[in-house]
C-alpha cells in the first residue's frame, strides 16, 4: 500500500483564499488477493475551522461501486439495562443508543429487524439454551406505539424484560449477528452476565455459526478477560494488549496468569522498573529494605517490585514463581527477577550457587542473620529507657544460653560458625514460648521487631551473604 499527500498547504492560507478551491487529495493503492492493483482517491477541501469535506476524486457515481466492497462491521458493547418499554426506531437513533453503549435500550429493535427464517434459528438457540420459546416481536408500523417482545414458558407468557440478565445478553449479541448479518463483528466483553458454562456455549456457537456460514465469511473479534474465552481458541487466535502493544500470544496459560495474578500495582511497578525479586514472606521484603538502608542501597532497592511466594516447598513456590514471572512477561517483556529462597534443610531443593536468577541464603532462614546481640541492645535502647542494664544483661544471657556469642578473633559479617547456620532463628528469636521477642515482652513489656533490630545493625553486623545477595540484585538492576 502506497500513500500521496498532495497540497499539503496551511489550513488558514486555505481559509483566506475563499474563491479558491484548494484541495488535499489523498490516494491509497492496493493490490487484491486475486494480484490486480485498485486505487482510491479522496479530495479534502477545508471549509472550516470545524468542517472539512471529504469527496472522491473520480465522482460519486463511481464511489457507489465500491460499496459492495465495503466490509460490515458492527460494534456490540457490553450489555446494558433493558428498558421496560421500547418504542421503534429509525436507523440512526438506533445507531445512536448503541454508540452510547447502551444496547438494552434498542434490543427490542434488534430482534425485529433479524429476517424470518434467521428468526426460527434464534429460536432454536434460545429453546437449546434458556428452555423457553421466543415470541416473534409484535409491531405494526403507523398503529403501535411500542414493540412487544416476549418469550413463552410453560403456558405463561412473560415480557423479555422479566427473563435473567444472561437471557438478556445473549438475545443482544444475536440480535447484532442477524439483525446486521456483519462481515465483521466487534464483540466488547461479551462474557458479562454469562455463567461459566455459557460463555463455552455461545463460544462454540460463534465458531459453528463462522463454519456454517462460509458464504458469509462473517469474523468474529472478541475483547475479554474471560478464562473461558481465551481457553476456548487456538493461542493463535489470541492477541495480547496487555503490554499496550499488540502481539500474539505464544502460551494461553501464561496469559491467563498475567490476567489473572499479575496485580496492576506489579504492572505500575515494572513499567518503571522491570525487575521481580521474589521473597518467601512479607517478613523478608521488610528485613531487606531495613539492611538495604544500612548498606546506603535504599534508592535502587526502591525500583524492585516485590512478589510474595507465601511460603510451603521450595520446589512449589519455584513453579509458582516460573508461572507468575511468565504471566508478566506477557505484560512486561523486557522484565527480570531475582528469586530468593531460605536454605530450610539438607533435604529441600538447593539451587546452584552461580544461577543468575535463583539465590539462596546459606543459613536456615533469613531470620538467622538477626543472631546478633550488639543489634538486639541497640534496639532496646531506642525503645527503653527504664532498666536498660537489665534488658543488656537478659539479651547477652539468651545468647551465651544457646551458644550463639561471637566466636575469637570473627566478625559478625563475617562469621562462619556452624550453629549460626543450622539453627531455626525463627523460632529461636521470635515463634517458640521461650523466644527472645516473648522474653523480652513478658519480662519488660518490650516489643522488638524483625525491622526494628535489622534498622539497628551496622554494615560490618550484616552477614557477608546478604552483602553478596545485594551485590547481585545491584547487577541485575544495571543490566
Amino acid at each position: 500500500m502506497s500513500v500521496w499527500g498532495i497540497g499539503l498547504i496551511g489550513w488558514r492560507s486555505m481559509r483566506s483564499k475563499k474563491q479558491e478551491r484548494i484541495l488535499i487529495e489523498i490516494k491509497v493503492t492496493w493490490r487484491a488477493h486475486n494480484g490486480k492493483s485498485y486505487s482510491l482517491a479522496v479530495n479534502l477541501r477545508y471549509a472550516s475551522p470545524q468542517t472539512i469535506y471529504a469527496i472522491p476524486a473520480s465522482g460519486w457515481e463511481n464511489f457507489q461501486q465500491f460499496e459492495k466492497f465495503l466490509p460490515i462491521i458492527t460494534y456490540v458493547p457490553p450489555f446494558s439495562g433493558l428498558e421496560e418499554h421500547e418504542e421503534w426506531r429509525d436507523e440512526a437513533p438506533l445507531r445512536k443508543q448503541v454508540g452510547k453503549a447502551q444496547p438494552g435500550s434498542v434490543l427490542r429493535n434488534l430482534l425485529l429487524r433479524v429476517n424470518p427464517q434467521d428468526w426460527q434459528e434464534i429460536q432454536q438457540v434460545v429453546k437449546e439454551w434458556f428452555s423457553v420459546e421466543l415470541k416473534p416481536p409484535q409491531y405494526e408500523k403507523g398503529v403501535d406505539t411500542q414493540i412487544v417482545c416476549e418469550y413463552k414458558q410453560g403456558k405463561k407468557s412473560y415480557d423479555i424484560i422479566a427473563g435473567g440478565s444472561g437471557f438478556h445478553q445473549t438475545l443482544t449479541l444475536l440480535g447484532f449477528l442477524y439483525g446486521y448479518q456483519p462481515t465483521t463483528i466487534l464483540l466488547d466483553e461479551p462474557d458479562a452476565h454469562l455463567h461459566a458454562n455459557l460463555q463455552r456455549v455461545v463460544l462454540e456457537y460463534f465458531k459453528f455459526f463462522h463454519d456454517k456460514s462460509q458464504e458469509r465469511n462473517t469474523q468474529f473479534l472478541i475483547a475479554t478477560h474471560a478464562e473461558e474465552l481465551i481457553r476456548g481458541v487456538e493461542v493463535s487466535q489470541i492477541i495480547s494488549l496487555l503490554s499496550q502493544t499488540p502481539q500474539r500470544v505464544q502460551s494461553t496459560p501464561a496469559i491467563l496468569t498475567a490476567m489473572a495474578d499479575v496485580s496492576n500495582l506489579e504492572v505500575t511497578k515494572l513499567v518503571d522498573s522491570p525487575v521481580v525479586l521474589y521473597v518467601e514472606g512479607e517478613d523478608d521484603e521488610r528485613l531487606l529494605y531495613n539492611w538495604s538502608k544500612v548498606l546506603n542501597t535504599e534508592e535502587s532497592f526502591r525500583n524492585v517490585c516485590f512478589h510474595i511466594m507465601g511460603g510451603g516447598p521450595k520446589q512449589q513456590m519455584l513453579n509458582d514463581a516460573q508461572r507468575h514471572f511468565a504471566g508478566v512477561r506477557q505484560i512486561i517483556p523486557h522484565a527480570k527477577r531475582l528469586v530468593l529462597f531460605d536454605y530450610d534443610d539438607e533435604d529441600s531443593f538447593h539451587p546452584p550457587q552461580d544461577n543468575p536468577v535463583l539465590c539462596e541464603w546459606q543459613r536456615k532462614n533469613i531470620d538467622n542473620y538477626l543472631l546478633v546481640p550488639e543489634a538486639w541492645i541497640r534496639a532496646a535502647r531506642q525503645k527503653t529507657l527504664l532498666g536498660e542494664k537489665a534488658i543488656e544483661t537478659f539479651i547477652q544471657d539468651f545468647f551465651a544460653g544457646e551458644n550463639l556469642m561471637l566466636p575469637p578473633n570473627q566478625t559478625w559479617r563475617h562469621v562462619k560458625a556452624n550453629i549460626f547456620q543450622v539453627v531455626d532463628g525463627k523460632k529461636l528469636l521470635f515463634k517458640k514460648p521461650d523466644c527472645l521477642f516473648q522474653g523480652l515482652q513478658n519480662n519488660f513489656q518490650l516489643k522488638l521487631t524483625r525491622s526494628t533490630v535489622a534498622a539497628c545493625m551496622t554494615a560490618d553486623e550484616i552477614h557477608e551473604d546478604v552483602h553478596q545477595f545485594f551485590a547481585k540484585l545491584n547487577q541485575i538492576l544495571a543490566v
